[in-house]
């Protein structure tokens, strides 16, 4: 089981999938909300994230544009042992970074991505920062293909991560196609009109908050693993509105533990333990630029 938390764990790649897709959420918004129970029939879990997204791409010419990214998440936890508390984490994002074309076919995307995650009730410190980044190789095979591969890495709590990424885009027809940097976004995607898109889509997405002195500075580990129908209607050519209904796999374990161990769970805070499998819906709005393959 351990060794499966750890291959499918992986933060922060957004900036990274961005400029490895079809489109670019130049600006987004979205909520997320999850209710299932605890795996120790500790009562309802309700699970709700609020994510914020904004990024500049900037061309110096037509080999190099510069990625400026902030991203912004609110992770609100509830038990309804306890309805008159909410359990509320943070994290902020700035990604920098860089797109380059060393030929029409070949290109690179490098991202770094400093972080602070934490419950944000002290001041902050370096317990709370996290330092990251990924690099990307993208070729193109012929007009209706690309392939991708490359790493990313992050310092957690618990260490140096390092995590492979590959992926492909394939415009299987004029009606579909196929995309995504795995882990963390990968579609079947099926264009009805100018207007509406929808398909099928997975998502294996994990992330550290830091938590207070109170306890010991132990921190929460938070994994999604989703697979999920969507719908897209472009309310214009680039503003879109999109709506998300899936089933986590294995979304916990969610769960606290000590700084430098995943190995040992804290068993007496009542929000974050291991939760049982559940549907969860997700809708957002994003200014989107679709470029293709």
């Amino acid at each position: 089981m351990k060794k499966l938390v750890f291959i499918s764990c992986f933060l922060c790649l957004n900036s990274l999938a961005l400029f490895a897709q079809p489109f670019t959420d130049i600006a987004s918004f979205s909520a997320q909300q999850l209710n299932t129970r605890y795996s120790n029939n500790a009562g309802k879990n309700t699970t709700t994230n609020y994510f914020a997204g904004l990024i500049v791409p900037i061309k110096i010419d037509s080999n190099n544009t510069i990625i400026i990214r902030l991203n912004g998440e609110q992770l609100v936890t509830q038990n309804s042992a306890y309805t008159d508390v909410k359990s509320r984490l943070y994290a902020l994002t700035l990604g920098l970074g860089a797109q380059h074309y060393f030929t029409t076919k070949f290109s690179a995307v490098l991202i770094l991505m400093p972080k602070i995650a934490s419950d944000f009730s002290e001041k902050i410190n370096s317990h709370d920062r996290q330092y990251g980044g990924s690099l990307l190789f993208q070729y193109k095979f012929g007009k209706n293909f690309r392939a991708k591969a490359g790493l990313f890495y992050n310092k957690e709590p618990f260490g140096n991560f390092f995590v492979p990424l590959f992926g492909i885009d394939w415009q299987i027809s004029p009606r579909w196609m196929l995309y995504g940097t795995f882990p963390l976004i990968n579609r079947l995607e099926f264009k009805i009109n100018e207007h509406f898109y929808t398909g099928l889509g997975a998502r294996i997405y994990g992330r550290s908050y830091r938590l207070n002195s109170y306890w010991n500075r132990d921190y929460i580990w938070n994994q999604e693993n989703q697979i999920k129908y969507f719908f897209d209607y472009y309310i214009t050519k680039k503003i879109v509105v999109y709506t998300e209904l899936g089933r986590t796999l294995g979304y916990g374990p969610k769960q606290i533990m000590f700084e430098k161990s995943r190995d040992y769970v804290v068993p007496d805070n009542p929000y974050y333990q291991p939760i049982n499998q559940g549907f969860f819906v997700n809708a957002g709005l994003a200014f989107r630029i679709r470029k293709g393959i």
